[in-house]
């Protein structure tokens, strides 16, 4: 079984500056696009919460990139393994916020997998042509053979906007007391 990881967090995490690599050139990796990211890349973050000690384990920023905070990435053996595997990329970032916080993790998917169901995904395209690009998943189905191969975190290639967990990975992120998403379901065709 797949899940959905959506946000539920109710702070607001921005972009602050721009994403460039020392040379000063524009990193033209977009989120989605399953690439990877140069390692000499810098990226900054602001994060806007509450008071409090609420730190998500997730968090998503404007540009789609999941973050989730190290001391997850460390521990989860199924993070771990897709690292490894080169199926993820886990980059440091810098977070700005008023108050101290621990360290988060920029996590690059880099595998996309053709694993949507488009006949009966509830799904809008732009100018509701057929032929063209899709614009939303108001409602995702997977097909079961390919989501079945996926990594434990990746995303669908036809729509690589949405981010999806395998079951193990969805368990270790259940077991988080404070995971600033919902792991939503997916159904399989």
């Amino acid at each position: 079984m797949a899940f959905q990881l959506i946000p539920d967090f109710e702070g607001e995490c921005r972009f602050v500056d721009d994403w460039r690599s020392p040379s000063n050139s524009w990193n033209t990796v977009v989120p989605s696009n399953g690439v990877w990211i140069d390692s000499d890349y810098t990226s900054q973050f602001e994060l806007a919460i509450g008071p409090g000690d609420f730190w998500p384990v997730f968090l998503l920023n404007p540009l789609s990139w999941p973050l989730f905070r190290k001391d997850f990435v460390d521990t989860s053996l199924e993070l771990q393994r897709a690292i490894h595997r080169g199926d993820v990329q886990s980059l440091p970032i810098l977070l700005n916020a008023a108050e101290k916080h621990p360290e988060y993790r920029l996590i690059n998917v880099t595998r996309l997998v053709p694993c949507l169901d488009v006949q009966r995904s509830c799904i809008s395209r732009f100018d509701d042509d057929p032929t063209e690009e899709i614009s939303a998943v108001n409602r995702a189905v997977l097909r079961r053979e390919a989501s079945s191969d996926a990594p434990p975190v990746f995303r669908a290639r036809e729509f690589p906007v949405m981010l999806f967990v395998q079951d193990a990975m969805a368990e270790e992120l259940s077991a988080c007391r404070e995971l600033g998403a919902e792991l939503v379901p997916v159904e399989l065709s």
